[in-house]
C-alpha cells in the first residue's frame, strides 16, 4: 500500500504543480521539489508513536486547564491519516488499520485522502490574531475547497 500511495502522490503532485505552480512562491516551489523527489507517504503498522505524540502535546499545552486536558485525552482517537506537522517530518502518515474494510477498499479510501493531505503542504495561510480553532477551520476550508476543485 505504501508503494502504491507514494506512486499516486507523485502523480497528484505533478497535477498540483501543473495547476497551481504559477501561484507558488520560490520557497513553495523548492519545497515542492523536495516532496516530489522523496517518498512522502508512510503507512504505519501501529499507532503508538501517534498516540504518544498526542498525549505529550495535550499535556504540554499551556492553554488547556486540567479538566480540558483530561477531556482531550479521554477522546483521543487515531485518524486515518495526518500530515507532516504532527511529527515535523513532512510525511503523510496513514493508519489503514483504523479502516474496517478489505485491503483494496482501504487503499481506495487512503488514495481519496491523499490529495487532501498533499494540499495541506501548500495551503498554510498566515495566521490571524484570533483563536487557533478559527485558524484550523480556515485552513481546512481552503484545503477542502482546493481538493474538491482538483
Amino acid at each position: 500500500m505504501q508503494e502504491q500511495l507514494n506512486k499516486k502522490a507523485k502523480e497528484y503532485l505533478e497535477n498540483i504543480y501543473n495547476e497551481y505552480s504559477k501561484y507558488m512562491n520560490m520557497e513553495q516551489l523548492e519545497f515542492f521539489n523536495k516532496l516530489y523527489n522523496s517518498d512522502v507517504v508512510i503507512v504505519e503498522n501501529n499507532h503508538e508513536a501517534y498516540i504518544q505524540n498526542q498525549i505529550e502535546s495535550i499535556n504540554n499545552d499551556s492553554t488547556l486547564n486540567n479538566e480540558e486536558k483530561t477531556e482531550y485525552l479521554n477522546n483521543l482517537t487515531v485518524p486515518i491519516a495526518h500530515g507532516g506537522r504532527v511529527f515535523n517530518d513532512n510525511k503523510i502518515h496513514f493508519y489503514p488499520d483504523t479502516i474496517k474494510n478489505e485491503l483494496s477498499e482501504k487503499t481506495k479510501i487512503c488514495e481519496a485522502i491523499l490529495v487532501h493531505e498533499l494540499f495541506h503542504f501548500f495551503i498554510r495561510p498566515e495566521y490571524m490574531d484570533i483563536s487557533n480553532d478559527y485558524n484550523s477551520y480556515i485552513t481546512e476550508g481552503l484545503v477542502d475547497m482546493c481538493t474538491r476543485d482538483f
